[in-house]
C-alpha cells in the first residue's frame, strides 16, 4: 500500500511493476468510484519505477492506483491518504480496547 498525504505539491511514488515502462496512471477514489488519469514520465531505479504525482486527495480515503503502459496494465495497487506520520500511524488512534481473558492453562 502506498501512503500519500493531502498536500497539493508533487509526491514521489515508487513501485515494482511487471515491466519497467509506463506512460499513464489511473487513480480511482474507492468511496465515489471516480477515476482520474494522469500522464507520467517515470525513471527507473533498479527494480523500481519512480514518478511524481500531483493529486488532490482527501484525508482518510483509499484509492486504487493502476499504472499503464499504453493499454497494458503494469501495476495495480492501493493508496491510502493520511497526514499522520506513516511510522506511527494506527487505524485505532487514541482508542484502546482490553479484551477480558482468564489466561489459565495446564502444562503436563
Amino acid at each position: 500500500m502506498i501512503i500519500l498525504t493531502t498536500t497539493a505539491s508533487a509526491q514521489e511514488v515508487k513501485i515494482v511493476p511487471r515491466n519497467l515502462a509506463a506512460d499513464s496512471v489511473e487513480i480511482t477514489d474507492e468511496s465515489t468510484n471516480v477515476t482520474t488519469t494522469h500522464a507520467i514520465t517515470p525513471s527507473v531505479d533498479r527494480y523500481f519505477l519512480v514518478f511524481n504525482l500531483t493529486l488532490s486527495l482527501l484525508e482518510g480515503r483509499k484509492y486504487t492506483i493502476k499504472v499503464l503502459d499504453g493499454v497494458e496494465e503494469v501495476y495495480l495497487g492501493s493508496i491510502f491518504c493520511t497526514d499522520q506520520a506513516a511510522d506511527n500511524y494506527t487505524i485505532n488512534k487514541n482508542t484502546y480496547t482490553e479484551n477480558p481473558t482468564n489466561n489459565e492453562f495446564i502444562i503436563l
